[in-house]
């Protein structure tokens, strides 16, 4: 009996140990930026159906989608940090949204491509980084903002050609966690 109960107790704890080895790291992974600082979910817009009604119930979006859809990427030129006429449009009207949404704390995420070694391209990442975080400062955002570089870590696409790279050049957005 007690044999049995020992082997019990050692199939239990490494029972656990795989669950706080494994289920914790997933929990981890889906971690990053927070999405909760708003005080009430985000309701998405719906249409109204055919017979001129809304439907009864919205499903709310996460900040993330949201940040997603408002504020646009900033694409990059190779090996450059200097912001293009096209990237400082974008950042204007990112601007914009900013200031009406001035309690969202947010990351500024720079990326480059995979050419390079990793140590130069984090440096770019967040040179890139800075120059969008200085451009929206100029521009009077006073949202809590933060920079961190990815690097070539984060590629938004897969591959080894300029179409892949000038996607993965870029600066984007997220909720800052702090």
């Amino acid at each position: 009996m007690f044999h049995s109960n020992l082997t019990l107790r050692h199939w239990a704890l490494a029972a656990l140990m795989v669950w706080v080895l494994f289920g914790c790291s997933r929990c981890r992974e889906g971690e990053g930026p927070m999405t909760d600082r708003l005080s009430s979910p985000i309701l998405e817009a719906t249409e109204p159906d055919a017979t001129g009604e809304a439907p009864l119930t919205n499903r709310p979006r996460s900040t993330e989608t949201i940040l997603a859809e408002e504020l646009d990427t900033v694409y990059f030129d190779y090996d450059s940090d200097v912001l293009t006429a096209p990237a400082r449009e974008a950042l204007e009207q990112n601007a914009q949204w900013l200031r009406e949404n001035p309690d969202l704390p947010i990351l500024i995420e720079g990326h480059c491509d995979e050419r390079g070694t990793d140590e130069y391209n984090y440096n770019l990442g967040e040179r890139r980084a800075s120059a969008v975080y200085q451009y929206l400062l100029d521009l009077g955002v006073t949202n809590e903002l933060a920079t961190r570089s990815y690097g070539e870590t984060r590629p938004a696409r897969e591959g080894h050609n300029e179409e892949a790279w000038r996607w993965n050049r870029r600066a984007q957005f997220s909720l800052y966690a702090d």
